[in-house]
C-alpha cells in the first residue's frame, strides 16, 4: 500500500474514533450486556423452535391422517369403478317397441325378490329395476307416489309413458307425451 492511502485510512479511524466520543458512544461496542440480550434472544429463538416443532409435528400427524384418509376414499373409488364397469358407457335409450321392453323384462329377475318391510321394499325394487335396465342401456325412471308413499318405475316409450309396478311387472299406461 502507499504511504497516501495509509495516511487516509489513519485519518478515518481518527474521525470515527473522535465522532464516538463527541457524541458520548464508544467507537467499539462494548460487549458488556449484550451478551445477557444475545442469551436471552437466543433462549426465546429456541423456544419458538420448540413451538414450531410441536407444530411441525401435529401438521405432519394431521398429513398422515388425510392421506390414510384418501387412500381409503381412492380404494373406494376403485372397488366402484370395478363394480361399474359392467355399465354402458353411452347413455340409456328408450325401448324401441313395447315387445322389446316385455322381451327386455322377462330377462330381468327383479319380481322374484322378496318384499322385506324396511329391509327390500317398493323403493329397492324400483331402484333394482331401473339399475338393470340401465346397466342393459335402457331408459327407466324412477317414481313416487306423494299421497301413498310408494315407489315404482316409468318407462317411455315412443309417445306413451307406462308406468311399472317392479314388484310383479303389472305395466298400466300412464300419460300420453307429445
Amino acid at each position: 500500500m502507499r504511504k497516501v492511502d495509509l495516511a487516509l485510512i489513519a485519518v478515518a479511524l481518527v474521525c470515527v474514533f473522535s465522532f464516538g466520543v463527541v457524541y458520548g458512544q464508544s467507537p467499539i461496542p462494548s460487549l458488556e450486556g449484550t451478551l445477557g440480550d444475545y442469551e436471552t434472544e437466543l433462549l426465546r429463538a429456541e423456544g419458538m423452535l420448540s413451538n414450531s416443532s410441536t407444530v411441525l409435528d401435529d401438521a405432519l400427524l394431521e398429513v398422515d391422517r388425510v392421506s390414510e384418509e384418501l387412500d381409503g376414499i381412492g380404494e373406494d373409488y376403485r372397488v366402484l369403478e370395478t363394480e361399474l364397469a359392467g355399465y354402458k358407457t353411452e347413455p340409456p335409450s328408450e325401448f324401441a317397441s313395447l315387445k322389446a321392453f316385455w322381451y327386455w323384462n322377462k330377462s330381468d329377475n327383479t319380481a322374484s325378490h322378496a318384499y322385506v318391510p324396511d329391509s327390500f321394499d317398493c323403493e329397492d325394487f324400483a331402484l333394482m329395476k331401473v339399475s338393470n335396465a340401465w346397466q342393459d342401456g335402457f331408459l327407466i325412471g324412477f317414481g313416487f307416489e306423494r299421497n301413498n308413499p310408494h315407489s315404482f318405475c316409468v318407462v317411455p316409450i315412443g309417445n306413451v309413458v307406462y308406468k311399472l309396478e317392479p314388484q310383479n311387472n303389472l305395466l298400466t299406461r300412464w300419460f300420453i307425451r307429445d
